[in-house]
Parts: structure tokens; C-alpha cells; sequence
């Protein structure tokens, strides 16, 4: 045995790689980004589209903004606008609802809100400076 050679395994064949990725068309990809600068959530985007994460689409995004031009640009910048003149609504609007000093009576009054469709529990919960997890302990309740 110690003069014997062992037999050499014999080796794969690599096989080539196959891509996990998708190619999507440029059309595609610019109603994927309309549809977040029409106001939706990227995580639904992503969900409903079938594309991976959320970040792909903020990557398309900025990558159509910059192809555009300063016209993309202002664009963004009156939707960002929007989204502030939405928070500050959701604020005026929880201003009557905010003066109780107890805070169950401050989750009943984001109840109320969320109920009438003003904003979504996020929105309030982030705007009112309210836990999530603990507004959603209190409905459970």
C-alpha cells in the first residue's frame, strides 16, 4: 500500500452559472416607478410587481430621475412636499382628538382616525408619536 498511487476522482465539468436574475423592460421598470410617485408603498409595489425587494424600485427611481433631468427633479421635490402637507393634515386633524391627557382616550382618537380613512394607523401612530406595537396591544385589549 505505501507504493500505491490513489486513483485521481475524476472532476465535474463546470457547468455554467445560471443567472437568478431577471431582466426587466424599461417600460416595466418606469410604471414600477410611477406607481410609487403616484403615492403607494414600494413594499406593496414590490408584492404586487413580483419584484424582490423594495429597494430595486428607489434604485429604478433615482436611476429614471437622473436620466430626466431637472423636470424629475421638481417632480420629487413637490412629492416630497405632498408627504409633508399629508403628515402636517394628519396633525391638524388629531389636534382635537390629542387634547385628552390619558392615553387610552389618545388611542380611541387614533382609532377614530383611522376609521374615517384620514391615515393609516403608521401614519398616526408616527405623526402622534405613538408606539405601534403598544396602540395594537390596546386594540387586542
Amino acid at each position: 500500500m505505501a507504493g500505491e498511487r490513489i486513483a485521481a476522482m475524476p472532476r465535474k465539468k463546470p457547468q455554467p452559472a445560471k443567472s437568478g436574475r431577471r431582466v426587466f423592460t424599461p417600460e416595466f421598470k418606469q410604471e414600477a416607478v410611477q406607481m410609487l410617485l403616484d403615492g403607494h408603498k414600494a413594499s406593496s409595489v414590490a408584492e404586487r410587481l413580483g419584484v424582490s425587494h423594495a429597494n430595486v424600485l428607489y434604485r429604478w427611481k433615482r436611476e429614471l430621475l437622473a436620466e430626466s433631468g431637472p423636470v424629475a427633479g421638481a417632480l420629487e421635490t413637490r412629492v416630497h412636499e405632498l408627504e409633508v402637507e399629508r403628515e402636517r393634515d394628519v396633525l391638524k386633524k388629531s389636534v382635537d382628538y390629542f387634547r385628552p391627557q390619558r392615553i387610552t382616550e389618545v388611542y380611541a382618537a387614533m382609532e377614530a382616525i383611522v376609521a374615517a380613512n384620514a391615515a393609516s394607523a403608521l401614519e398616526a401612530c408616527g405623526v402622534l408619536g405613538v408606539s405601534r406595537s403598544a396602540y395594537y396591544a390596546w386594540r387586542r385589549a
